[in-house]
């Protein structure tokens, strides 16, 4: 399978960049900085987000699944936020709905604070696009092994102290592109 990550340098990104790879999936990054990037691999191609400039038709050719897990470490500013992320999700929608081979989305959807109004309006878009959408909504995000043992749910209750770590979050995302049980679902995922 032909997998395209959006954010792919950050945390969650890079397990879910070396999960896929392991899976024996071909997998396309697209990044701020390549240089941060430091994965080699023969089934691995890594684009820089300013050589596309917002063509996002030339990058989504011959994928099957669209990853966004575009989520701003939390030093950076709101007015950061708000300047690029949406700019990603307003140009891959339409141009995801305009290719009849790729219907795939799976979304990361943070919890901080910040993001929240943010990360709504981004469901809101993403729901209302006509794709086999799912949105993976991780509880705080944890530096830890895979543990193959979380908790997913549609209703689970609001736990500040829950926490999941960026391989099992990565491992879920990657095992279950193809489930189609999951689209048009939005998915909590903790421990």
């Amino acid at each position: 399978m032909n997998i395209l990550i959006l954010g792919a340098c950050n945390k969650t990104g890079k397990k879910l960049i070396a999960h896929g790879l392991r899976k024996g999936h071909y997998v396309t990054a697209v990044v701020e900085n390549p240089d941060q990037l430091q994965l080699f691999d023969d089934n691995l191609k890594v684009i820089g987000k300013s050589t596309l400039n917002n063509d996002y038709l030339s990058v989504l050719s011959g994928q099957n699944v669209v990853i966004n897990v575009i989520c701003r470490e939390k030093t950076r500013i709101l007015n950061r936020l708000k300047k690029k992320s949406p700019h990603i999700i307003n140009d891959i929608l339409p141009a995801m709905s305009s290719q009849p081979d790729i219907k795939r989305l799976l979304v990361v959807n943070t919890k901080s604070l910040a993001r929240k109004k943010l990360m709504r309006n981004h469901s809101d878009l993403v729901k209302n696009s006509g794709l086999d959408w799912t949105i993976v909504n991780p509880a705080r995000l944890v530096d830890k092994p895979k543990t193959g043992r979380y908790r997913l749910s549609l209703n689970l209750p609001k736990n500040p102290l829950a926490k999941v770590s960026h391989a099992d979050v990565a491992d879920f995302i990657i095992d279950n592109i193809e489930n189609r049980n999951l689209i048009g679902k939005s998915i909590s995922i903790r421990y």
